[in-house]
């Protein structure tokens, strides 16, 4: 089933499309595919027949999610558009994601560097009382770039991923 998913939605650079028929790298959307990797990764035995697969799906998103980070350590809405608005839930995810994939041996100690920097980020689009600051509204799959770039980022409680981070406190 990932194979047909990453078939499917997975471009060359590592990164998910929102949809077959959304042609953009929606940053939330990666959040989600990498924890639900990571996820998946962690619930497999090591002697399953498609570990080695989901394994290096994981790793090749992995590898592109690290060059579109931010220099302040956030990733953007659009992932891969400079330009789109930095954008904390998919960090969130993303941050969660390579963490555990560092610390379980999937990804090497270059992505340390990565991960600390997309902390940093987070815990500077968070306020004292755990508002979140820049989270992109509820995202239905869009068919144009358009559809993604005006999509209104919001502060406050978010049920949509970036509170994730925040849950093992």
């Amino acid at each position: 089933m990932v194979d047909r998913y990453a078939g499917l939605l997975q471009q060359s650079n590592g990164l998910w499309h929102h949809a077959p028929d959304a042609p953009t790298a929606w940053g939330r959307g990666n959040g989600f595919a990498a924890l639900g990797l990571a996820e998946l990764l962690t619930a497999l035995p090591n002697e399953h027949p498609g570990r080695a697969n989901v394994l290096e799906i994981y790793q090749k998103q992995m590898s592109g999610l690290r060059v579109f980070q931010g220099p302040d350590g956030l990733w953007r809405q659009v992932v891969d558009m400079e330009g789109s608005y930095r954008e904390t839930s998919v960090t969130a995810l993303t941050v969660t994601a390579m963490a555990r994939g560092v610390r379980l041996g999937w990804l090497d100690s270059s992505y340390a560097p990565v991960i600390e920097r997309g902390w940093r980020g987070i815990l500077s689009h968070v306020v004292e009382d755990g508002t979140l600051v820049d989270v992109c509204i509820s995202t239905g799959s869009g068919t144009t770039l358009e559809h993604y770039l005006h999509r209104t980022a919001v502060n406050g409680a978010d049920d949509r991923g970036g509170a994730l981070i925040l849950g093992p406190r």
